[in-house]
């Protein structure tokens, strides 16, 4: 899959001066719902919710495993969750989140 020039998929009506490329988002069909429909139900749900759909592309297993692609993904998921230290979790709703220990 080719790399997306962001700025040229989006064109001009996305303000990259207020921070919304921060709201980007890289969605994974697992590879058991890997389907035109399940595909075609992603792409609906997601523009139904006012998502821009930039590209959709194949990562083959050969690919995923020469670039070391899902390592460096939780990688960066545990850099950024390792970022903060928060005194306590909370939900979006801002309710303190408890965890039963059984």
């Amino acid at each position: 899959m080719a790399p997306i020039d962001l700025k040229e998929a989006l064109g001009s009506e996305f303000d990259w001066s207020n921070g919304d490329s921060q709201n980007l988002a890289l969605v994974f069909v697992k590879p058991h719902a890997n389907n035109d429909a399940v595909t075609a139900f992603v792409r609906t749900e997601l523009e139904g919710k006012g998502c821009k759909v930039l590209a959709e592309g194949d990562v083959g297993a050969e690919e995923i495993a020469e670039k070391d692609l899902i390592g460096k993904h939780y990688a960066a998921i545990a850099t950024n969750a390792m970022a903060d230290e928060p005194s306590a979790p909370y939900r979006d709703d801002g309710e303190l989140l408890t965890a039963k220990v059984r």
